[in-house]
C-alpha cells in the first residue's frame, strides 16, 4: 500500500511540475505533452490498474493534449535505470 501511495504522489508531483514555468507561446505551440510512468509491477497489479484510470481521466480532461504512457514490468530497465532516463 505504501508503494502505491508513493507512486500516486509522484504522479501528482510530476503533473504539478509540468505546469510550472516556460514560455506561454511555446506552450501554446506545443499541442501535446507526454507523461511517461515506469514501474516494476505486472500489468494486473493495482498500481497499473490505477495508472490506466489516471490515463483515461487525464486524456479526457485535457482533450487529448496530455498523453500518459505506462511502462510496466521494468520495460525501461531497472528502477535505477528508469529514474536516470527521466
Amino acid at each position: 500500500m505504501k508503494k502505491l501511495w508513493v507512486g500516486l504522489m509522484s504522479v501528482v508531483l510530476a503533473i504539478s511540475l509540468a505546469g510550472c514555468g516556460g514560455d506561454a507561446k511555446k506552450q501554446e505551440a506545443k499541442s501535446e505533452f507526454i507523461i511517461k510512468l515506469a514501474n516494476y509491477y505486472g500489468p494486473d497489479h493495482p498500481m497499473n490498474q490505477s495508472v490506466a484510470v489516471f490515463k483515461k481521466i487525464v486524456e479526457e480532461k485535457t482533450g487529448g493534449k496530455v498523453k500518459v504512457q505506462n511502462f510496466s514490468n521494468n520495460a525501461l530497465g531497472s528502477s535505477v535505470m528508469a529514474s536516470a532516463l527521466a
